[in-house]
């Protein structure tokens, strides 16, 4: 990141955008991982292959460290939630 920061603009090209997101463990209760295809979610997954893939997460009972659908629910969809009930916001999430 720091060597794009710095390089890029002396190169001409403008300053690139760094979107930092907090590691978040896999849906099935290992490490994310791309050749897992239920462990992850993708940016570009249709809203019916998210549900598919919430469905199928692994979720122990008690355990907090190391769950993938907690993470999911709290970096994600209780955020979404939150700014849906603002007024403008989106309808429907």
């Amino acid at each position: 990141f720091m060597l794009a920061d710095k390089y890029l603009p002396a190169l001409g090209y403008k300053k690139r955008i760094h979107l930092m997101n907090p590691m978040v463990p896999g849906l099935q209760g290992s490490k994310m991982s791309s050749s897992e295809d239920g462990s992850k979610i993708d940016v570009l997954d249709s809203p019916k292959e998210v549900a598919a893939k919430v469905r199928k997460a692994f979720c122990e009972e008690g355990v907090i460290e190391g769950n993938g659908l907690l993470a999911f629910a709290r970096h994600v969809i209780f955020p979404l939630r939150a700014r849906a009930r603002l007024p403008g916001a989106l309808v429907g999430l």
